[in-house]
């Protein structure tokens, strides 16, 4: 996102606002990128947007969200059993997208994890992600170029975070991220928490084509904090239990559906 400059404080303050309110959170060098001011500048804004009631102040950014909002939506071990069959078909389907020596970066999540265990064996590729069970399942395939993000790991997802993690995948370009995602609608693509949020966002920015890789069942999942607009997707890779009305709503967003058949007809 490119900087804008704003005449005055409470025409920047609103639209720091209007940003929050539409995401969720953001991390706090987010919003200087995409005002185009300083570090201390939006820290100020902040300050006094909370002082005023309208956002808060949490680790690493601003929320419009209760704190309970941002505690995550179950262990990551609960996560990965739901729609096991649909996910593990999901990212077979996923997987046969990557051709010989892509670059490739694989998003954090029980999904996408199923696309880094379906693979090609022997197949080279290069591969960045954040998520210790992605690094965990491919650390051991001579073939594979595995690019580690660093950061500080957070159980609940386990994938790491932080400033390091950003400054790691600032550095960095890839052919197609594979991303993961809690929710989707008409808003967008939404995840549980915030520091997984902007990294998801860090992803997108390093990456030419994004791939959503889902279960059908996130188009019936509230999530709290929006990653970005639905547009910004190339491609959903869904089981074919996917609704008519779902399918209609990739449609009017310009949103290439790949169904994957899952049960008695995939056989």
């Amino acid at each position: 996102m490119s900087g804008m400059r704003y005449g005055s404080a409470p025409s920047r303050r609103a639209r720091l606002l209007e940003l929050v309110r539409s995401q969720g959170f953001c991390a706090t060098s987010e919003l200087v990128q995409t005002l185009g001011v300083s570090d201390m500048t939006v820290r100020r804004d902040v300050q006094r947007l909370s002082e005023e009631g309208k956002v808060r102040i949490v680790h690493g950014g601003v929320s419009v969200l209760p704190p309970e909002a941002l505690s995550g939506s179950g262990g990551y071990l609960e996560r990965e059993g739901r729609e096991f069959l649909a996910k593990q078909r999901a990212g077979q389907a996923a997987a046969e997208l990557v051709a010989p020596d892509d670059h490739i970066a694989l998003d954090a999540g029980t999904t996408v994890l199923e696309v880094a265990r379906a693979l090609p064996a022997g197949q080279p590729n290069t591969v960045v992600s954040h998520s210790a069970t992605v690094l965990g399942e491919l650390m051991h395939r001579e073939e594979i170029t595995l690019v580690g993000s660093g950061g500080v790991l957070h159980h609940e997802t386990m994938s790491f975070a932080g400033a390091t993690t950003l400054t790691t995948l600032a550095e960095l370009r890839v052919g197609r991220l594979f991303l993961a995602a809690s929710g989707v609608n008409e808003a967008g693509v939404f995840c549980a928490n915030d520091f997984d949020a902007v990294t998801k966002r860090a992803l997108i920015d390093i990456a030419d084509e994004v791939v959503l890789v889902i279960d059908s069942s996130k188009f019936h999942t509230r999530a709290l904090v929006r990653i970005c607009p639905l547009d910004v997707v190339d491609t959903v890779v869904v089981d074919d239990a996917i609704t008519a009305p779902d399918l209609a709503m990739l449609e009017r967003h310009g949103v290439r559906p790949h169904r994957v058949p899952v049960g008695e007809q995939a056989r």
